[in-house]
């Protein structure tokens, strides 16, 4: 049985959800990132790095959003679980891929630069610089993500990141559109990003995950 190790209304979220979807039963052990709890020595033998999520799976743990998303969309293929990515060595899985990728290499960074300045320099006097710059970024972010949903919606209708329809994207996109009511961002602006999330928020998976987390879509 998998174990996901999560904090609530982290990124590991867009996992929590997945698993709900794909339906196998599984099993989650809370890792309050307020409380410090990533830090402490149970769960750096999990993940010596202290960062959520982490996927027991099959005797050994997974980390990283990307890694978790891309095994459980390509472990789940054959076995009649909803379709989580396209098929690999397609082009719309290298689209899969870089949306992943970017999310987690750049749109990620973005908020930690609002939330964790520490991470960027030891001078506490220079984080309300590094916060204001990533919020900068993130809005460009935002901008660019929605254009990109627009662009898909014009072609297929549907709010989903891929032109082929529902995957493990949406849910990845979900976390960071309620990130942005978190830190104040008038997300109404964002209109097609504000669709997916809405729609993923709907489905029986993510409110059970939100549910088991105490969140929201908004807070």
């Amino acid at each position: 049985m998998d174990t996901l190790y999560y904090s609530p209304g982290a990124c590991s979220l867009a996992v929590h959800i997945v698993l709900e979807e794909i339906g196998r039963p599984f099993e989650t052990v809370r890792v309050p990132i307020p409380e410090g709890a990533h830090r402490r020595p149970e769960y750096l033998a999990i993940n010596p790095r202290a960062r959520v999520p982490a996927l027991r799976t099959e005797g050994t743990v997974i980390t990283e959003v990307g890694a978790i998303l891309s095994y459980l969309a390509d472990r789940e293929r054959t076995s009649g679980a909803p379709t989580l990515a396209p098929a690999p060595g397609t082009l719309a899985r290298a689209r899969f891929q870089e949306w992943l990728s970017w999310l987690s290499s750049s749109v990620h960074i973005a908020f930690a630069q609002i939330w964790r300045g520490e991470r960027f320099s030891d001078d506490a006097s220079v984080h309300g610089t590094i916060a204001e710059t990533g919020r900068r970024t993130v809005r460009a972010f935002y901008r660019e993500i929605d254009t990109r949903l627009e662009t898909v919606a014009k072609v297929t209708g549907h709010p989903h990141a891929l032109e082929e329809g529902s995957s493990a994207v949406d849910p990845y996109l979900t976390v960071f559109y309620r990130w942005g009511h978190r830190i104040g961002e008038p997300m109404e602006g964002y209109r097609s990003l504000e669709r997916l999330a809405h729609e993923v928020a709907a489905r029986p998976a993510a409110k059970r995950a939100l549910a088991r987390e105490n969140v929201t879509l908004t807070t």
